[in-house]
């Protein structure tokens, strides 16, 4: 991973970090008056798209001990049992969010690699379709030019394929009179 990149996402870190702490300021002084836990999901979302899964499981995390600790130092009343199932449906929620943003971006970032290298080969094909004119006699192809060219040289320029002489059995024998010409 190049440098800049890792700055980059350290960067990306940090200011999430401050955004979940910001939300856990204004969780804060509002008080039970606002529940601002959709706002969480915006650095959880972020962190699990541009740096990965496991940063963002680390940010969910890190979003589930703000949101406690704001409930708790804003004296939330409630009892353990259900304090315990709101930060454990929280984890979860926002862990959910950073497994599955962070499946779709590695999903899409697959798909372009692969339309990358599909773009890449389809650049290296040339194929040649249609009918062409061709002499019964000579073998020579006529060009969009009328120009009769012949077929060694037609199928070197229009395609990447390479042509070789040789004898086929037949006509070896044929010409030649005898068999083991291959």
């Amino acid at each position: 991973m190049s440098n800049a990149l890792t700055k980059n996402k350290w960067l990306v870190v940090a200011a999430c970090i401050i955004m979940s702490l910001a939300v856990d300021w204004l969780d804060y002084i509002t008080g039970e008056t606002y529940d601002l836990f959709i706002l969480y999901y915006i650095p959880v979302g972020i962190i699990a798209w541009q740096v990965g899964r496991t940063a963002g499981f680390l940010m969910a995390i890190f979003c589930t001990a703000t949101w406690f600790q704001s409930d708790f130092l804003a004296h939330q009343h409630y009892s353990l049992f259900i304090g315990s199932w709101d930060t454990a449906m929280r984890l979860l929620s926002f862990s959910a969010l950073a497994w599955t943003l962070s499946l779709v971006r590695a999903e899409l970032t697959k798909e372009q690699n692969l339309n990358r290298e599909l773009a890449d080969a389809m650049a290296q094909i040339k194929t040649l379709t249609g009918i062409l004119p061709m002499c019964s006699f000579c073998r020579k192809i006529r060009d969009d030019q009328n120009h009769w060219i012949p077929m060694e040289s037609y199928i070197s320029k229009h395609s990447d394929a390479q042509v070789s002489h040789g004898l086929c059995p037949n006509c070896y024998k044929k010409h030649y009179g005898e068999e083991n010409g291959t």
